[in-house]
């Protein structure tokens, strides 16, 4: 069972990993079971709960993945794309905005010394270290947005953020997806970006099932730079607004800063 503050995940969402489940057998996910009401979440005060299938294992960034698991999570992510055909296109779309605002006030306060807060000023002394590297990227960012703009994409339903954290490994091996909080009708690159090169075994398992496996390489240039400028936008923010938290969490948002700086 999970318990959501009110609206924080859209009812669609829900539905979607139902009708996966139900209408497409896609088995290797968390899905909702519907109510007596035949709703797949209720109300409970200013909370949705929703209650899902259970599943034993751990998630992937504790556990080592070999080939044969690779397989299955392109088999199952490929299996996820191809349920446009049976169901229809989730209801979110990707429009290619770069939702940026974070990362220009990160940027922007560069040119400031107005705050004393010393792991803001490392944070800054950090950022303009690679600044001109930065920047560089925000540009090839928007020129990449530009040109996919122009381009005449397939659209699949995509889980939209199949990251280590929410890739699980079951007792028995088996791989499954779960935290379907986000999932959007994207081009296939979104959910592939970063585990097309984590081993070739994910595209071969994909190739299983879905022959339009060839990768738009522009279209993975631009998910990879929008992560790293949303990386320095968000964990950037929180250091500057974070001067009252608990200093392992403001030290947890430098680390990652650090890390999506050497990504």
């Amino acid at each position: 069972m999970k318990i959501y503050a009110t609206h924080e995940v859209p009812i669609e969402a829900f539905q979607l990993t139902y009708d996966l489940f139900e209408k497409c057998g896609i088995i290797n996910i968390i899905h909702p079971r519907k109510s007596k009401e035949e709703s797949v979440r209720i109300k409970f005060q200013n909370y949705d709960i929703a209650l899902f299938n259970f599943v034993e294992g751990i998630v992937s960034d504790e556990a080592v993945l070999n080939n044969d698991h690779f397989e299955q999570l392109g088999v199952l992510i490929a299996k996820i794309h191809q349920s446009i055909k049976v169901i229809g296109p989730f209801i979110k779309k990707e429009t290619f905005e770069l939702r940026d605002e974070d990362y220009l006030r990160v940027m922007k306060s560069l040119s400031l010394d107005d705050n004393p807060d010393q792991m803001v000023i490392d944070m800054k002394n950090i950022l303009r270290s690679q600044q001109p590297h930065i920047e560089k990227e925000y540009i090839e960012l928007k020129d990449l947005q530009h040109q996919i703009k122009q381009q005449n994409i397939e659209f699949v339903n995509c889980h939209g953020d199949p990251t280590p954290s929410n890739i699980m490994m079951t007792k028995d091996e088996q791989v499954f997806l779960i935290d379907w909080d986000d999932p959007i009708c994207a081009p296939k690159e979104k959910d592939l970006v970063f585990l097309h090169h984590r081993s070739p075994a994910v595209m071969e398992g994909y190739k299983e099932v879905n022959q339009s496996s060839e990768l738009n390489q522009q279209i993975l240039d631009f998910y990879l730079h929008l992560w790293n400028v949303h990386e320095i936008g968000g964990y950037g923010t929180q250091i500057i607004d974070s001067k009252d938290q608990d200093p392992k969490q403001r030290q947890y948002h430098q680390d990652g800063l650090k890390f999506a700086l050497k990504e």
